[in-house]
């Protein structure tokens, strides 16, 4: 007999414990198509805590898989500023947990929403 298939947003579990550590190591081993999936479900400071925890090559991965409106969420939380209520509540070693990403990898991320930026229609 075979596992049961695990249900959506299993991945996220520790999110809802707030357990970062936990949640970085199971963004690691999940794909960018299911965190995509799975995006919608999601409060928007749990989405820029994720964001914030991805590293780098996942991070794009997701941000490419995303709808131009949750692109732009995105980078509007994009200095790490946006979670710092999250921030404020944790100790130190679970705020390192938390990617401060370099200015370069913005204008990669503007790169990327310009190929999905909506039409726009001439009056």
């Amino acid at each position: 007999m075979s596992a049961p298939k695990p249900q959506a947003l299993d991945w996220f579990s520790p999110l809802r414990r707030r357990d970062f550590a936990s949640l970085k190591r199971s963004l690691a081993r999940t794909s960018s198509s299911t965190l995509a999936r799975d995006w919608p479900a999601l409060a928007p400071m749990d989405k820029l805590a994720i964001f914030k925890l991805l590293d780098e090559a996942p991070l794009l991965d997701l941000f490419a898989n995303l709808p131009f409106e949750e692109q732009y969420f995105l980078l509007g939380g994009f200095e790490m500023g946006s979670i710092a209520p999250l921030l404020s509540r944790l100790p130190a070693k679970e705020r390192a947990l938390f990617r401060d990403s370099p200015r370069s990898l913005y204008g990669r991320l503007i790169k990327l929403m310009k190929k999905k930026s909506p039409a726009t229609t001439a009056p």
